[in-house]
């Protein structure tokens, strides 16, 4: 996770890739370019995941992984984090763009007014939060899915 933080010091957004922290920002820690003031380094999280989570304000995923679950932005909204997603495969499809977070293209342009959208708008956050802890509740709970999996199955037979 690396948690951005604000001039009130508290964490405005969390990026996490899976990848080891130096190789996220390869020569910036003591480059001088003041990352080291904005972003905490916190490492892999396991025991505290979930609190981790919590703590985010919003969750940005571009790539939907190699196995297309996009498990960590289900867990995320299950936890009531809004996203900032791209079009990619079905980003689009668990993100109500709007309601449960923002669906932007893959320029730096369209994230950066996302991101902003949000940060500046802590109701709108908070709209979208909730909303996005609701539809995981529900769209994606895991009877339902089992469900419709089940009755896939039962149709092919």
């Amino acid at each position: 996770f690396v948690v951005w933080r604000t001039r009130m010091e508290r964490s405005d957004c969390s990026f996490s890739d899976g990848a080891p922290i130096s190789s996220v920002l390869p020569g910036n820690r003591q480059s001088g370019s003041g990352l080291l003031d904005r972003v905490i380094f916190a490492g892999y999280r396991a025991g505290d995941y979930v609190d981790a989570i919590r703590c985010m304000d919003l969750l940005t995923f571009l790539v939907p992984g190699s196995d297309g679950s996009c498990r960590a932005l289900l867990e995320a909204q299950a936890c009531g984090v809004p996203a900032v997603v791209s079009r990619r495969g079905a980003l689009p499809e668990i993100v109500i763009d709007g309601e449960t977070g923002l669906v932007v293209e893959e320029e730096i342009g369209a994230l950066v007014d996302a991101w902003r959208s949000l940060l500046s708008r802590p109701g709108r956050r908070a709209r979208m939060a909730a909303a996005a802890h609701a539809r995981a509740r529900t769209a994606f709970a895991p009877e339902r899915l089992a469900s419709e999996v089940d009755a896939f199955y039962r149709e092919l037979l």
